[in-house]
């Protein structure tokens, strides 16, 4: 293409830039103002994601009255593919950035659509500084916001490299973004078309929710955005969500219908409270609907809790009390604590992968079973609503015990494990594994074993906790359910839970404290009726 003509055909710019003025001014010795940094900044860098050259409209002059306005601007916003809103306090009150936003608008819905691929908008929200959610342009809700703030003040290269190096991955992030919903509006016009080509459906196992979190986190879901995307995962919501609890709810349940895993980032600040809603913030609110499909087994539910610090908030003390304690949320999410966020992109990928593989087991199941001669069914042959069969089981049924290696030759323990060999059952440890290998086997153990124990005696909450979460992981959804489950509590405090019966062992091993686990197993293998 030459210099002179847009990436889109039929266009005259690629990109419009749209902005207040005093926004451009340059500060404290910067050559240039901030606004004509990013514009130079696109278009250097944006035909190299295009792979082709492309043409960015700013007006550099002052609009002095309204015909200016409709003969310059106007013209020019007709023939722009796509809107790039620079926001601050002076954007949202000038009367001609508004009026600019209003006008975009009207005339994509004319051509092409605002929406490309369903849910991708042809407007882009560039955040200089905060501003307000309740005073933006109902036009500029659901866009994709990119923020050049950190703690309040704006991010300038110049200032350190810390600055900088914020500023360029904020910038990549929009260029990334402009150039995807270039490439459609481009196939589209070529091909003649009125309404974009919409891209191929993704998988819902390669589509992942990242919640909206505040402010002090944008960094981290920033990074986790970006990180999933380059693996080839489809991340959403694309845009801001909206600031009306009604709307919010569809936007979210559309989304979350899409994917197979949601992953909240929960700080100590509460987010906001959208409009029509009494109390749950924004960040309640997408666990709430989140947690409703896990409870169904339509999504896997992942929360990471940032910050050691107690939160001034108490409505957010409240909800983090709620994350902790509440066994409906304890039973159907996954909660990670005192951890990195490189720990969360590996439970994230794990859960991911893990999803993957039962998908494929599954269509090997229903292949095998089509390919399989349908057996001639008996005159008398049972109803199909009759039980099904119990399993049969050749060899004894495995259980599988996880504890501590300290507690490993306790004499609780060893009581109880050989009362489980006297009953029948093959009793499993994890056996001289460490690091990761130690982590494959106490996932085969889970996903392989008929029955499992968790032994508590001077372990830490924490790993119990984390133990009770493996099995609502990994026992999840298994092809062949798990006979039972238990705690047995050999010291410590009484605990409750829903993931698993508890068995108060405090006063030294008995027999009887294991009926309630032996009796579950015994009558899952006798089979319904026995």
């Amino acid at each position: 293409m030459s210099a002179n003509k847009a990436f889109v055909e039929g266009y005259e710019a690629d990109v419009f830039i749209s902005y207040a003025r005093l926004d451009d001014k340059p500060v404290m010795g910067d050559p240039v103002g901030w606004v004509s940094q990013l514009h130079t900044e696109l278009i250097n860098q944006l035909p190299v994601y295009l792979g082709a050259e492309a043409q960015i409209w700013r007006d550099q002059e002052e609009i002095r009255n309204n015909e200016d306005f409709t003969k310059k601007i106007s013209h020019q916003l007709e023939n722009s593919a796509t809107f790039i809103a620079i926001l601050s306090e002076s954007f949202i009150n000038r009367e001609w950035c508004l009026r600019e936003v209003e006008e975009f608008t009207a005339h994509a819905d004319k051509r092409f659509g605002v929406y490309i691929d369903g849910d991708k908008k042809r407007l882009f929200s560039v955040e200089r500084m905060p501003v307000s959610r309740d005073m933006l342009p109902s036009q500029l809700t659901g866009t994709t916001t990119y923020r050049f703030f950190e703690n309040g003040r704006i991010l300038r290269p110049s200032v350190n490299a810390q600055h900088r190096a914020k500023y360029l991955a904020n910038v990549e992030d929009l260029l990334i973004d402009i150039s995807k919903v270039l490439k459609l509006l481009a196939k589209s016009a070529r091909d003649g078309g009125t309404v974009p080509v919409a891209a191929e459906p993704v998988p819902v196992g390669q589509t992942v929710y990242l919640a909206q979190t505040t402010s002090s986190l944008d960094d981290q879901a920033a990074e986790m955005r970006r990180d999933l995307t380059e693996r080839g995962f489809r991340v959403l919501p694309l845009g801001d969500l909206p600031n009306r609890a009604g709307r919010l709810r569809e936007d979210v349940s559309a989304a979350l219908e899409q994917c197979a895993l949601s992953i909240h980032l929960v700080g100590e600040d509460y987010g906001f409270v959208p409009e029509g809603e009494a109390s749950k913030s924004n960040l309640w609110m997408q666990h709430d609907l989140a947690l409703g499909k896990a409870k169904a087994g339509d999504l896997t539910c992942l929360v990471w809790v940032a910050g050691a610090g107690a939160p001034r908030d108490e409505r957010q003390r409240a909800f983090l009390a709620y994350l902790e304690e509440d066994d409906t949320a304890q039973r159907h999410m996954d909660l990670l604590r005192n951890c990195g966020l490189e720990e969360l992109k590996a439970e994230a990928y794990e859960m991911l992968a893990k999803f993957a593989a039962d998908k494929l087991k599954r269509a090997a199941a229903a292949k095998a079973a089509a390919a399989r001669p349908a057996a001639a069914m008996p005159a008398a042959a049972a109803p199909a609503s009759a039980p099904a069969a119990a399993p049969a089981f050749d060899e004894p049924p495995l259980v599988y015990i996880m504890c501590e290696a300290a507690s490993r030759k306790a004499a609780a323990l060893v009581a109880l494990t050989r009362h489980l060999l006297a009953k029948g059952y093959d009793p499993v440890f994890l056996e001289g594994a460490a690091g990761e290998a130690a982590v494959q086997q106490h996932v085969e153990n889970l996903n392989t074993c008929d029955a499992c124990l968790i032994y508590h005696d001077q372990a830490s909450d924490d790993w119990l906790a984390q133990k009770l979460g493996d099995l609502r992981k990994y026992l999840r959804g298994r092809a062949r359910p798990v006979l039972a489950r238990a705690v047995y509590l050999a010291g410590g405090e009484l605990v409750e839970t829903n993931a698993a019966m508890v068995l108060n062992g405090s006063g030294g091993f008995a027999p009887e404290q294991m009926e309630p686990f032996t009796q579950k197993i015994d009558a899952a293998m006798r089979g319904p009726g026995a």
